[in-house]
């Protein structure tokens, strides 16, 4: 679809104050006025539903409920026994809990998710293997959403 999009807007010769409305124009023709193979000829209008789940936005802070945390600085990278290890810059400004001790691994989640482990011996970090479809990741089970409480302004210190 993005592919698409890109080549039919970019053969119209748009002044950049106009993008936004000529995407609006394609975006509607698009939803709800050509048939789609994929729908069986349907229009995606004619086949949408809202969701049943209503959005209540991004939490703004991530509380793991008394376990150690670390902060993902700007550069993605988190302080862990004075050594700096690179996690992700996606997850810049987010706390990350500290799980589960296995021999000298220590899991390391976001939320729900396993990122990985945290080897304390070589000190570094070791992404988590995709878990298979019917598997699934064991949850932390101590973590919660906190969405009343602010999150703290961003801090590079080393947190041990």
């Amino acid at each position: 679809m993005h592919r698409d999009v890109r080549r039919e807007l970019q053969t119209r010769q748009t002044p950049p104050d106009e993008e936004q409305a000529v995407f609006d124009l394609w975006r509607h023709e698009f939803n709800t006025e050509r048939p789609h193979e994929a729908l069986g000829m349907a229009r995606p209008a004619e086949v949408y539903e809202p969701s049943s789940r209503p959005y209540t936005g991004t939490p703004d802070e991530l509380d793991y409920q008394g376990r150690e945390t670390r902060r993902v600085n700007r550069t993605g990278v988190i302080h862990f026994r004075r050594e700096r290890l690179a996690i992700a810059s996606s997850l810049a400004d987010w706390d990350l809990g500290l799980g589960e001790r296995d021999g000298d691994r220590i899991e390391l989640w976001f939320a729900n998710l396993l990122l990985g482990h945290l080897d304390e011996r070589t000190r570094s970090f070791h992404p988590a293997q995709p878990s298979p479809p019917e598997g699934g990741v064991r949850p932390l089970g101590r973590f919660r959403y906190a969405p009343s409480a602010q999150r703290p302004e961003h801090s590079d210190s080393p947190q041990n």
